[in-house]
């Protein structure tokens, strides 16, 4: 935990001498001043409130830290600070390069003091100087992306769509044409989602009018004192068969056995809730039965929730147990939280997997494609294969439908309709 925390908190001192740095430069340019201030004060905004952030989590202080620096303070230290600070590398570097180009010219030319010229315009020539435009922008990158990131993610942090995906599968009995899904993931209830989004999503999802509800991990973002608003949702959600969840990293930070014990109170028994650790469920439907095959996060049946073992292990580990649970007479549909299960589903001739994890991707150049697309095969809709055994099969990734960061860059949180069809 100590090392953790001093790697989290060298963010923040890092964006600290990046600040010293910055308002060093803008003095050699001479920039007016309220520019320092500004830059100033919002950098320091921004690590007060990691400060806080750091202190009601680690510390227990009992006070939340508001809205708008919270989000800030996230898209500052994970966005907008990286990028600057690659943008500032940019600059010198190209200070540096252009300086030595000028030097080995000056030489070439036999007139090094045309160097020291060119370096210093004379105080009568017109315009700005190349060190007052790299000043400008020093100052005013920074700011307007911090600015329009900001607008951008408060503006969406109560918003998501209904996707709908028809899934078609030659496996699918006849009995279960036209079975619908409705697929939540990601919710996080906690910082980011919380109140009226909770209300919007159990409206969302009622009025699909499912015959059954999924929610693929992740139901709070860290703090178990969250299960109570988180709880309070689940048991509103309405669908013929019931609502059935699996367990998420995020879920997991505080206490696996706590996590599953506040989800099997009788009141969420009552409303039909039903958790699977490496457990099955059957759904039946006329001669016809569908099973849902319930993936656990982490090590098996313990604390530890690390995936140290590599991410292959964990899943492997989990499939195999849940080999045991199949009715080869059943229609089977894998619930899992890492979309990587995807190739377990494949190997065991599972036809359809359910998974999250991934947010779309979170931070996209266009849907379905940015830097997530270097870690997860799967990120976001429909992805269709053979397994091993000759058969279609089918996987189906949620955005997420709440929000553990504040803000989406093409993948909008949502809730997803999936239709079955017997292709």
């Amino acid at each position: 935990m100590v090392l953790f925390l001093l790697i989290v908190c060298s963010v923040p001192a890092l964006g600290l001498l990046w600040l010293a740095w910055a308002d060093w430069r803008l003095r050699r340019v001479k920039a007016p001043g309220w520019q320092r201030i500004v830059l100033a004060a919002m950098v320091a905004a921004n690590v007060l409130g990691f400060g806080m952030l750091i202190a009601s989590r680690v510390l227990e202080w009992g006070f939340e830290v508001p809205l708008a620096l919270l989000a800030s303070t996230f898209i500052w230290h994970i966005v907008v600070l990286p990028s600057v600070l690659l943008l500032s590398v940019g600059m010198l570097t190209g200070e540096g390069a252009l300086w030595a180009f000028r030097k080995v010219r000056a030489k070439r030319e036999g007139a090094q003091a045309s160097v020291v010229a060119e370096a210093t315009p004379p105080a009568q020539a017109k315009g700005l100087s190349r060190r007052q435009v790299l000043g400008a922008g020093l100052f005013g990158a920074p700011v307007a992306m911090q600015a329009t990131a900001l607008t951008a993610g408060l503006s969406q942090l109560d918003a998501f769509r209904t996707r709908e995906i028809v899934v078609s599968l030659p496996q699918l009995p006849i009995d279960f044409e036209g079975f619908t899904i409705a697929h939540i993931t990601d919710t996080h209830v906690g910082r980011f989602t919380y109140g009226q989004t909770l209300d919007a999503i159990v409206e969302r999802v009622n009025a699909l009018q499912a015959d059954c509800i999924v929610h693929t991990g992740d139901l709070i973002n860290d703090s178990l004192e969250d299960m109570i608003p988180a709880g309070a949702m689940l048991a509103r959600l309405r669908s013929r068969h019931g609502t059935f969840i699996v367990e998420g990293n995020h879920d997991l930070f505080e206490s696996r056995t706590r996590f599953a014990s506040l989800l099997r109170t009788p009141e969420l028994q009552a409303a039909n809730l039903r958790l699977l650790l490496d457990e099955a469920a059957t759904i039946e439907r006329g001669s016809g039965r569908l099973q849902l095959l319930g993936m656990q996060w982490g090590n098996t049946m313990t604390e530890d929730v690390r995936t140290d073992r590599g991410r292959g292990p964990m899943l492997a580990e989990h499939a195999q147990i849940l080999d045991g649970k199949r009715d080869p007479r059943a229609f089977a549909v894998l619930l899992a939280h890492h979309p990587d299960a995807f190739d377990q589903a494949l190997r065991r001739d599972i036809p359809l997997t359910l998974a999250g994890h991934t947010h779309g991707g979170q931070l996209n150049i266009a849907e379905g494609l940015g830097p997530a697309s270097a870690t997860y095969r799967y990120i976001s809709g429909l992805y269709t294969k053979q397994s091993d055994g000759g058969m279609p099969a089918a996987c189906v990734v949620g955005n997420g439908t709440g929000n553990w960061f504040p803000l989406r860059i093409n993948a909008p949180a949502e809730i997803i309709k999936i239709t079955l069809r017997r292709a």
